[in-house]
C-alpha cells in the first residue's frame, strides 16, 4: 500500500540523516583548533552585542539561544570544546542571537521561537507521530502536528541559509576555514529533515482520502 512505501521511505530517510548526522560528528570532533574554545568562539561572534551573554549551563543536554534574556546557554561540551563540530554548533547558536538583534527575522518568529537549538531531532519526532497514526482521526491530528514541525524545519533552513551565503566571514576565517564544512552539514541536515516530515505529512494525507 501507499501508505507503507512512504513510512518505509520515510524511514530509510530519517536513517541516512542521522547516519550523516553521525559520521559528520565523528570525522570533525578529531580536528581539534588550539588555544580557543566554544565560549570564546561565541563570545567572539556576539561582540557587538555586549547585553548577549554567553553562559555553561551544566547538566544540560543541548545548548540553545534563550532570546527573551539574551543569553546563549552551552553545554559543558559545547563551552569548553575546541574541536569543529561543537565549534560549528556554537557558530550557528551566536549568529542567531546576531539575526535576532538585527531584525531580520519577523516578529511573529522571535515571539514563538524564544528558545532556539541547532536542530538536529524533528524528523525523529514525525517519524514517531507517523508510527503511531493508523486512522482517519489519528491522522487529521498528524496533519496538523505535520505542519508545525515543517514550519518549524522550513524556519531552521533559513536560518542556516542565511549563514552559508552570507558575506560576513567574521567567527570563521578568523579561527579556521574548515568550520564551513561543519555548516554545510547543518544546512544539509535541515533539507533533509524537511523532506523527511514532508513524506510523512504525505502519508498522513493518503490515510486521510484511503489511497
Amino acid at each position: 500500500m501507499v501508505r507503507n512505501i512512504l513510512l518505509i521511505v520515510g524511514f530509510v530517510l530519517l536513517t541516512f540523516l542521522y547516519l550523516r548526522i553521525l559520521i559528520c560528528y565523528l570525522k570533525y570532533k578529531k580536528i581539534i583548533v588550539q588555544d580557543i574554545d566554544g565560549f570564546s568562539v561565541a563570545k567572539e561572534i556576539t561582540s557587538d552585542y555586549d547585553f548577549i551573554h554567553i553562559v555553561e549551563a551544566k547538566g544540560q543536554i543541548f545548548s540553545y539561544y534563550d532570546a527573551k534574556r539574551n543569553v546563549i546557554r552551552l553545554t559543558s561540551v559545547d563551552y569548553y570544546s575546541s574541536d569543529l563540530f561543537h565549534f560549528g554548533i556554537v557558530f550557528l547558536l551566536a549568529k542567531y542571537a546576531c539575526y535576532y538583534q538585527e531584525e531580520k527575522l519577523s516578529n511573529l518568529f522571535c515571539k514563538i521561537f524564544l528558545r532556539v537549538y541547532v536542530l538536529f531531532f524533528s524528523a525523529f519526532i514525525g517519524s514517531i507521530i507517523s508510527l503511531f497514526t493508523h486512522t482517519i482521526g489519528d491522522a487529521k491530528i498528524g496533519v496538523f502536528l505535520f505542519v508545525i514541525l515543517l514550519l518549524i524545519d522550513y524556519f531552521y533552513f533559513i536560518l542556516n541559509s542565511w549563514e552559508n551565503t552570507s558575506k560576513d566571514n567574521s567567527g570563521v576565517d578568523q579561527y579556521f576555514s574548515d568550520v564551513r564544512v561543519v555548516l554545510d552539514n547543518i544546512l544539509f541536515f535541515s533539507k533533509v529533515s524537511f523532506i523527511c516530515n514532508l513524506i510523512f505529512l504525505l502519508r498522513e494525507i493518503v490515510i486521510i482520502f484511503n489511497l
